[in-house]
């Protein structure tokens, strides 16, 4: 955050300073910059985007180091919910195919 606000031009460097990062629960680089393109309305794309160009461009950071970084954050990536959504609907059907087999049979 501190990093953004320092190339940030005025006015956006001023919002970006009244964010409270606790209040919106933003613990990383990645839950702020989804933050600020989801809030368009409050928060210019073109700020957004210019202040993101020049802080890469201060950190010399190249493009395959970006392309490089993963981009599922931990506890958004919720692929794990659905195999056992997955896995308890097959061990219904399971149960339900013994139940009525079981039923039918007396």
């Amino acid at each position: 955050m501190h990093d953004l606000i320092a190339h940030s031009d005025e006015p956006f460097a001023s919002l970006l300073k009244s964010i409270d990062l606790k209040k919106e629960n933003i613990k990383t680089p990645e839950d702020l910059i989804s933050f600020l393109y989801t809030n368009k309305d409050k928060y210019p794309l073109e700020a957004v985007s210019k202040s993101l160009a020049n802080l890469i461009a201060a950190k010399n950071i190249s493009g395959e180091n970006l392309k490089s970084q993963p981009t599922g954050t931990g506890h958004r990536n919720l692929l794990w919910l659905l195999w056992v959504l997955l896995g308890a609907g097959v061990i219904g059907f399971l149960i339900l195919l013994w139940y009525r087999k079981r039923k039918k049979n007396n």
